[in-house]
């Protein structure tokens, strides 16, 4: 376990001091890559596609609420979330019965629902030698299947169930989901791998439920996937993308805060 909250997060292209990224819970913050790793940034525009065989699909639901958890640095979070079967109510700010620990980081109309790819559980099964990992290892609300980083965008529009939702953001990976799995070096992983999931915004609340399709009724926003957006958020300023991060801040889909950061 780790001594302190603040190992498992890190700096941006400039290096900010771990102890003070946690405490401040800002954007910049939100935005790091851990020490000494980085994001290759190769193909910064993208053009997704989900072929007509695939047919995304909510596998599962989980919610969870604050839990005090001990250790040498006790701890609260919401990253333990259980599973549901029954239909519930998907509102404006989040799932009923789902709550977030921290607001000054997590929560708000940006972040209604963490997002997180089935697809990518074999690889993390293997590369954590855990078999056990499945739906809710992430922390994340909704367990996809048939959507990864470079197939989904910023903008998209999907119906599910009685509810429409739109991509706002990739996920950024903290210390507590190192702390979770007792792998400090986990936020940094899954940034190097791409895996990092993303979030939806509520554009209509109403009843959702495991195993509904989501359904993609708009794509204004091709070439900015997931993927693409993590390489510009997290490249470095020697990289010489800064043109490129300016345009991806008048995206008008991706969250301000966001926006905000890659102005700076």
């Amino acid at each position: 376990m780790q001594a302190h909250p603040s190992k498992g997060e890190a700096s941006t292209h400039e290096d900010w001091d771990d102890q003070k990224c946690a405490a401040r819970g800002n954007v910049r913050c939100q935005l790091a890559i851990p020490h000494g790793g980085d994001v290759p940034v190769s193909t910064v525009m993208g053009n997704a596609h989900i072929s007509a065989e695939t047919r995304p699909t909510v596998v599962s639901i989980q919610i969870g609420r604050p839990t005090a958890l001990g250790g040498d640095e006790p701890w609260v979070t919401s990253i333990l979330k259980t599973p549901v079967s029954a239909p519930l109510m998907l509102d404006w700010l989040d799932l009923e019965g789902d709550e977030q620990a921290d607001l000054s980081v997590h929560g708000g109309r940006d972040k209604a629902v963490c997002v997180y790819s089935s697809d990518h559980f074999p690889f993390w099964q293997a590369t954590l030698a855990r078999p056990d990992l499945g739906p809710g290892a992430f922390g994340e609300n909704f367990t996809v299947s048939g959507l990864v980083e470079q197939t989904i965008c910023l903008g998209d529009v999907f119906e599910i169930g009685e509810a429409v939702v739109q991509v706002s953001q990739p996920r950024s990976p903290c210390w507590k989901l190192g702390r979770k799995w007792e792998r400090l070096d986990l936020p940094k992983l899954v940034l190097r791998e791409g895996r990092t999931g993303w979030y939806f915004r509520v554009l209509q609340p109403g009843i959702v439920a495991p195993e509904q399709a989501l359904t993609l009724t708009e794509r204004p926003y091709a070439s900015w996937t997931i993927a693409a957006v993590n390489r510009l958020a997290y490249a470095k300023k020697s990289e010489g993308l800064q043109d490129e991060r300016r345009a991806l801040a008048e995206c008008p889909a991706l969250a301000e805060s966001w926006r905000a950061s890659l102005r700076e």
